[in-house]
């Protein structure tokens, strides 16, 4: 059944490409397909989140200060539902649906105003590319200035429709979920085919709370049976449910060291257990928080059994000064109901130097343990730079030699004991990946890191650094044979310097096993097809790069990419300036092509667009003009 919203033709309103002054023609990069199509919309707006449906329409949603820039035509219609209270945000949260060229709105749909400042993420319940399921939507909500975890950060809810069968008209529930500022904006949660939520609720890497809980399907707390911890109307519980006598209510894995042992074994056996580190090494310990200490948590006691006589995890680590770890990311497969969770946890180094180690859980849909992963080779030294987990998605594809769990991690620091090299993967020792590891001498940046492992036994299968070059690098005259970056140097010749590169929190995977990623860096690669181009620092080596924002399409084996494309403020090539002006929160694999959305910057401390204004084509006669404050952008573009 269509959805009934659909408005009619509207006043003009051109959208045109505006040059910073002193700029030229000259300097705009933009290249790409005479199909794409790249526009503002919305003003003093944000857009955050896409999703895909399998009638060929996309939705897409964020936030605004208002809905004053909405074009006469376009009807909003406003969601109904049980809404509880949260501080009023002043904001406006809304899902918009599009057609395939996201060159018509055919419904706008809003939460009340002041409820939420945006809605952050949608996801559903279907495999990619199979009948839309139900659509979850998660959203960020106003947090008090000195905020705990007891304060509700952001909501989860689902829709009583999914537009392809019906129009959606209302929230069937809402919960809103305790969180911090930085959980409330990373918001790690998924949701399984049949509609079970896990989410991360808490406070990271504090002294107070950090948990992971579970919904049902209709949206109240629910029990999975081999979680470590539960709760009845008697309190708090430890073990498998059926071992007490009042039935439980509800779970949760509580990642918190004093007084706790998830994450720990708890016994001798489980503590000196030795399993696979996922690339032909050896880890020890059944849980990851067991290299942390000198022994396994003891339930009676709540101490350590001290079985190592020096204090110190096997290999030379401590846990950190606070006791809470910290969930970066959570995926459900939805064929088998399997739940992975990333995160990390603060440590000290053998000499007592901070760090930060990551993990990767496995369990299965009723909570029992499969494998973790460290995703380094932990048992051949010390790894002294911070690593997280930021992302995780599922390949859905049955290409059982690719890996099916998608991870994107991160590292502050470019030590050589780091997470696992392109060229050093066991299982495919003559397929680097593209980007085999990080280079250059700069130690203080973020180099993130793209990596495919099989989902049932957590064994690496490829990987590749994503770590862009810095402004000024030296690089090698060495190429790439690829047509698609013939005039780029190759990453790992000459050793060049990289710079900090952060990849967002969606990944999405196309039919083929390509991954398609967003993130910000400085002298980004780009390929002969983007859209949007950064000189490359071999072909014009007196040209200005720019941070800016980009998206790139990994092929399925991590050795290469399909395309790689900024959007950003069309900066003076000359100067450098005008440019890194731009976000961009979501991506999608869209109908030959991909579909990314974010929002432009305002200068600092004033709500003045900042930057040069972003080239702009085929933009639709409703579509904003002309930037005002943070503006919201969408970009299809087609390779």
């Amino acid at each position: 059944m269509p959805n009934p919203l659909f408005f009619g033709s509207v006043a003009a309103a051109i959208a045109f490409l505006i040059l910073l002054p002193g700029a030229s023609a000259a300097t705009d990069p933009a290249g790409g397909t005479k199909k794409d199509a790249v526009f503002y919309f919305g003003t003093d707006t944000e857009l955050h989140a896409s999703l895909p449906l399998s009638d060929g329409t996309v939705l897409v949603a964020g936030g605004s200060k208002s809905l004053d820039w909405l074009p006469a035509g376009i009807q909003t219609t406003a969601l109904t539902g049980d809404f509880p209270s949260t501080l009023a945000s002043g904001r406006t949260a809304w899902l918009c649906r599009m057609d395939a060229t996201v060159g018509k709105v055919l419904g706008f749909l809003t939460l009340p105003p002041g409820f939420a400042e945006h809605i952050t993420f949608l996801k559903s319940t279907n495999i990619p590319g199979q009948a839309t399921g139900a659509i979850l939507i998660s959203g960020r909500l106003t947090l008090p200035e000195k905020a705990s975890k007891s304060d509700p950060g952001y909501f989860i809810a689902r829709l009583d429709a999914n537009f392809v069968d019906a129009p959606a008209k209302a929230l069937e529930w809402i919960t809103l979920i305790n969180a911090t500022s930085s959980l409330a904006d990373s918001q790690p949660w998924d949701v399984d085919a049949t509609g079970n939520v896990v989410y991360a609720t808490g406070d990271p890497h504090s002294y107070d709370w950090m948990a992971v809980n579970a919904l049902d399907e209709k949206g109240q707390p629910r029990v999975v049976p081999h979680w470590p911890r539960h709760w009845s109307e008697e309190g708090e519980m430890e073990g498998t449910p059926d071992l007490w006598p009042a039935p439980a209510k509800y779970s949760a894995i509580l990642l918190k060291t004093q007084g706790r042992g998830d994450f720990r074994s708890l016994n001798a056996a489980d503590f000196s257990l030795e399993s696979s580190d996922g690339n032909g090494g050896i880890k020890k310990g059944k849980w990851p928080f067991d290299a942390m200490f000198d022994g396994f948590f003891n339930t009676e006691t709540r101490k350590t059994e001290k079985i190592l006589p020096d204090g110190k995890g096997y290999y030379g680590y401590r846990w950190g000064n606070t006791p809470c770890a910290n969930v970066g990311a959570i995926a459900i497969d939805r064929r088998n109901g399997t739940m992975f969770i990333g995160g990390n946890n603060k440590s000290k180094l053998p000499e007592g130097e901070p760090d930060f180690e990551p993990w990767v859980v496995a369990m299965d849909m009723k909570g029992k343990l499969m494998w973790w992963q460290r995703l380094y080779p932990e048992s051949a030294g010390t790894s002294t730079p911070d690593q997280y987990v930021d992302a995780l998605a599922i390949d859905y594809n049955a290409i059982p030699a690719l890996g099916d769990l998608i991870v994107v991690a991160r590292c502050h620091g470019n030590n050589t004991n780091n997470l696992w090299q392109g060229d050093k993967i066991l299982a495919n020792k003559g397929a680097p990946g593209f980007q085999k590891q990080f280079t250059g001498t700069n130690g203080n940046a973020h180099y993130s890191w793209l990596g495919r492992m099989t989902s049932q036994e957590g064994e690496m299968r490829h990987a590749t650094y994503i770590a862009e070059f810095n402004e000024g690098a030296k690089v090698d005259k060495n190429t790439y044979s690829d047509p698609l970056l013939s005039t780029w140097p190759r990453f790992d010749a000459g050793w060049p310097d990289l710079n900090t590169t952060k990849v967002r929190s969606t990944v999405q995977v196309d039919p083929a096993g390509r991954i398609l990623i967003a993130g910000t860096g400085r002298r980004v690669l780009t390929t002969s097809n983007a859209f949007q181009k950064m000189p490359s620092p071999l072909a014009d080596p007196e040209a200005k790069g720019s941070w800016s924002d980009f998206v790139r399409v990994y092929r399925a084996d991590l050795s290469g990419t399909d395309y790689s494309s900024l959007i950003s403020g069309a900066w003076d090539w000359t100067t450098g300036q005008g440019g890194g002006n731009v976000t961009l929160d979501s991506v999608c694999f869209f109908k030959d092509g991909i579909l990314t959305i974010g929002h432009t910057h305002t200068e600092k401390e004033s709500e003045t667009p900042g930057g040069a204004e972003v080239p702009l084509r085929n933009a639709p006669a409703w579509a904003t003009p002309a930037r005002k404050g943070q503006t919201g952008i969408i970009a299809r573009l087609y390779f």
